[in-house]
């Protein structure tokens, strides 16, 4: 079985396990008081890609280090900051061989089913205002049957993504609102000789995927029930044809890469892609764009097909613990402790400005000083959203949420009907079929 994580997804590089489930638990509940200064030195080894210098997330992990440092000296960190390459896959590598990282970035439900990962449930219960304090779908999000394998440090509003100046040129004044005013907008920038959107190597067109899905009458239902043939389905591919059909996207759009979907976004010769916020400091204002490309850029949610708008609140990044830590209680008070101040509400407040991405944490817009404009725009499209969702915690989402459509797409791609694109999803999936 194969799994994508957003950073797998993005360099191809696929964590392929198997196995049995197995109920990982701690030694003992922890509050947070109990758990302030004990002591006794501990180290923690942390794996995660966070840590390089230019990494949108490396300004947030150095607040994260200091301000823990100064309230737990006792606790230091073997800090395992990973290169460009697959991400989770170290972590999967270690843990077979019986050796888990304590902490662990990017985790999914295989490493549950697999065993490796320490259950937080008795401690979320055991801390109510603690369990209170995540947004309550991303954290179901990363549960299954009731055990909480990870907390989500990274949820990022999927919005969509649009150049200004090829809007312009197409003579479209405001962003749609409506599936038939995205279409329009979409046949004047074509007619303008630009491309309508990128589906940046099937990856944003698979987040525009689940809009199309979500955003009818029964289609989260049918995603939570595992009913990948229901005509919710049928009808988000029928859509996405129509895209293929008029030639808004690239006709090789199903070998290009991500990056090669959003430098034709860069240049100026497509109107529209979607991604998660980190987008912006990777795509839009990094070193070696164009100057004047955040000038000309805007974000909205896509229209619902049942009326509205709507905008996917992605669970990217997941934090997990090793299940090997209840045998060794001084280092699993100190993970505890970590995990416990890195998803604080106060550390949530300056991780948005220092990262310009959200985490798991709901904060209040109006507590967070020092946020540029771009982010600011950002999370406004998420405000002004007639609806959100997080994907259903089922153990397709879990382990596919990234990578559950490319079949479908590609077979679209290919010049074949919405049917015999469904009917590829469906075998692609039939594994997590109920």
């Amino acid at each position: 079985m194969t799994s994508y994580s957003r950073r797998h997804f993005l360099r191809a590089s696929a964590v392929t396990a198997a196995g049995v489930g197995v109920l990982a638990h701690g030694s003992s509940l922890l509050t947070h008081a109990a758990s302030a200064r004990s002591g006794k030195a501990v180290t923690l080894e942390y794996v995660n890609r966070w840590g390089k210098g230019n990494d949108t997330h490396y300004a947030g992990m150095n607040y994260l280090y200091t301000t823990f440092k100064q309230q737990h000296p006792e606790v230091s960190f073997k800090q395992i900051v990973l290169p460009p390459g697959p991400d989770a896959q170290k972590d999967l590598a270690d843990c077979s061989a019986g050796a888990c990282p304590d902490l662990m970035n990017d985790m999914t439900g295989t490493f549950w089913s697999d065993g490796y990962l320490l259950d937080l449930m008795p401690y979320l219960k055991a801390d109510p205002s603690w369990k209170a304090s995540f947004d309550q779908p991303a954290l179901a999000f990363s549960r299954t049957a009731g055990h909480q394998w990870g907390v989500c440090v990274e949820l990022s509003p999927m919005c969509a993504v649009w150049n200004t100046k090829v809007l312009d040129q197409a003579g479209v004044s405001r962003l749609p609102t409506t599936w038939n005013e995205l279409l329009t907008t979409c046949d004047k920038i074509k007619r303008s000789g630009k491309q309508p959107m990128s589906w940046a190597g099937l990856y944003a067109g698979g987040h525009m995927f689940h809009n199309l899905v979500v955003g009818q009458q029964g289609g989260y239902a049918a995603l939570a029930a595992n009913k990948y043939d229901a005509p919710q389905i049928l009808e988000a591919l029928k859509r996405l044809k129509v895209f293929v059909d008029n030639k808004w996207v690239a006709s090789n759009e199903i070998e290009q890469s991500v990056s090669a979907g959003f430098a034709s976004f860069q240049a100026g010769r497509v109107g529209f892609y979607m991604n998660g916020m980190w987008t912006l400091k990777n795509d839009i204002t990094a070193a070696g764009l164009p100057a004047d490309l955040k000038n000309h850029v805007a974000f909205s949610a896509l229209p619902a097909l049942s009326g509205g708008t709507l905008i996917e609140n992605k669970v990217a990044t997941v934090i997990g613990l090793s299940a090997g830590l209840h045998q060794s209680p001084d280092k699993l008070n100190a993970a505890l402790a970590f995990l416990k101040h890195f998803t604080s509400r106060p550390v949530a407040e300056k991780w948005v400005p220092l990262t310009w991405s959200p985490m798991g944490v709901t904060v209040n817009t109006k507590d967070i000083t020092g946020l540029p404009a771009l982010p600011k725009q950002w999370l406004s499209a998420r405000d002004h959203a007639t609806a959100t969702f997080s994907l259903p915690s089922t153990r397709g989402m879990q382990e596919q949420q990234w990578s559950d459509y490319m079949t479908a797409l590609q077979t679209l791609l290919t010049g074949k009907s919405a049917e015999a694109a469904q009917a590829a999803y469906v075998q692609y999936m039939a594994k997590y079929k109920a």
